[in-house]
């Protein structure tokens, strides 16, 4: 009783100013340690969440119900792909991402010219074993490059014997000293049929997904959240219906046409996108998209242990795309190259400067890419389907919802030596460096014509 009393003072546990670093940024009080300040928050005086009627204005977080719903629906096996393997025989006590990570780190795949497969799926609980402890043996669903290669993985480890020891304390199997069979195969497609639909569909909790992207100071900038709330309300609980492009009252929806990039250029990069073996593993995972991968503009910075010998095609497309077409001074060090990339609002806090975007391939109905205005009262919906946009991604951003294939590449600046600070959202007013070779009223598949004051005048402005 005492105890509880004792932690209901906001100040319980406080410490004298200069005694630790840890603040709480509400109160200005100090305190141990970091997990100190957030045990703090639930009873902060200066917390507007724990003052009287508060939480009726406050923005929905995340309950309980809602963390149970994910893990149950994080428990479903992801969309079948033809690079899926079955991967079953190991005890249960391996049975965590570390722990199989462990496993196939130990099986030396990279001796056989196999990149390591990204773990999708563990079930602990497979079959029990047909020895005397009768322990469960796990499996899990890996993901390889291609089908390929998923194939020499499973020529490489079905029915090879592994040990893992014996360990009484965690139920492992005495009977045979600690070694196990592993079995491998091809994952059933039958079962885990890929529902492309699915998989594309973004509009379930975009609007609170997009507001939580923005950095704390942005939204505290934003001041009164009560329409806000109920945007999020509105997005949470109708998604079949709701529009996240234009549901809040006096936001602007402003549409941005990329500039036309020459088709020959489209053509060589499209075919290098299309025959890359992507690796399964994701450089960006918290993303959304079947493929992400980072490349740096110069070889040597790379630091990658497999290697793939499509890196430097793509480089080399990438480059004359820049260097011959939009902006040949632009100082960028780094590339994002994604393969059906979807939904996920975030923020580049780490760009040091604009950026340029492109999109290619089959897709259609949607697509764009969105980008939402500091204080939420504009968002730019800008096509980049075969067009190159000059954007800023320190402004929240995400891509539309659509079908088919979609390719895109990003150009960005880490480097703080190349700096610049944030002027806009999007260049409605960008414009190649190579149609300055253009003569006035020159045409060109853009529809386009140059004005007076040497600008490319487009017919979408």
């Amino acid at each position: 009783f005492h105890l509880k009393m004792h932690r209901a003072a906001p100040d319980a546990n406080s410490i004298p100013k200069g005694s630790s670093n840890a603040q709480c940024q509400l109160c200005e009080r100090f305190f141990k340690s970091r997990n100190a300040v957030f045990r703090h928050l639930d009873v902060c005086d200066k917390n507007p969440s724990n003052i009287n009627g508060a939480n009726d204005d406050a923005i929905p977080m995340p309950t309980n119900d809602d963390r149970k719903k994910r893990k149950r629906e994080e428990k479903q096996p992801p969309p079948y792909s033809e690079a899926d393997v079955w991967f079953g025989g190991f005890p249960r006590r391996q049975a965590s991402m570390k722990g199989l990570s462990k496993v196939i780190w130990d099986l030396n795949l990279n001796l056989k010219n196999i990149q390591p497969p990204k773990v999708l799926w563990i079930c602990k609980k497979g079959w029990r074993a047909k020895t005397k402890s009768k322990e469960w043996l796990s499996y899990a669903f890996l993901r390889f490059r291609d089908r390929e290669e998923a194939a020499m993985a499973i020529a490489v480890l079905d029915g090879i014997d592994i040990k893992f020891g014996s360990d009484n304390n965690n139920g492992g199997d005495c009977s045979n000293g600690g070694e196990y069979r592993l079995k491998v195969n091809m994952r059933s497609k039958g079962k885990h049929l890929l529902d492309v639909a699915a998989t594309r569909s973004v509009e379930r909790n975009m609007e609170e997904r997009i507001y939580y992207a923005w950095l704390r100071e942005v939204r505290d900038e934003r001041g009164d959240e009560t329409e806000k709330r109920e945007e999020m309300k509105e997005c949470a609980e109708h998604p079949e219906t709701y529009s996240w492009l234009n549901y809040k009252s006096g936001r602007e929806m402003i549409d941005v046409e990329g500039a036309p990039v020459p088709s020959s250029i489209l053509t060589r990069l499209l075919k290098c996108l299309k025959e890359y073996r992507w690796s399964a593993l994701s450089h960006r995972p918290s993303m959304e998209s079947q493929h992400y991968l980072v490349l740096k503009r110069n070889s040597k910075e790379s630091g990658s242990v497999t290697g793939n010998s499509g890196d430097d095609d793509l480089r080399a497309c990438c480059e004359e795309i820049i260097v011959n077409f939009a902006e040949k001074d632009f100082e960028y060090d780094s590339l994002a190259i994604t393969k059906n990339f979807v939904a996920s609002p975030h923020v580049d806090k780490d760009d040091m400067s604009y950026q340029f975007a492109l999109s290619l391939g089959d897709f259609d109905s949607g697509g764009e890419l969105m980008i939402e205005n500091r204080l939420g009262t504009k968002r730019y919906r800008v096509n980049t389907k075969n067009r190159l946009a000059k954007v800023d991604g320190r402004s929240c951003h995400w891509v539309r919802g659509y079908s088919g294939t979609r390719y895109s590449v990003i150009w960005y600046v880490n480097d703080r030596a190349n700096f610049t600070p944030q002027t806009f959202d999007v260049d409605e007013r960008f414009q190649p460096f190579i149609w300055g070779d253009q003569e006035e009223g020159d045409e060109d598949d853009g529809g386009g014509v140059w004005d007076d004051e040497g600008f490319y005048d487009r017919p979408w402005h």
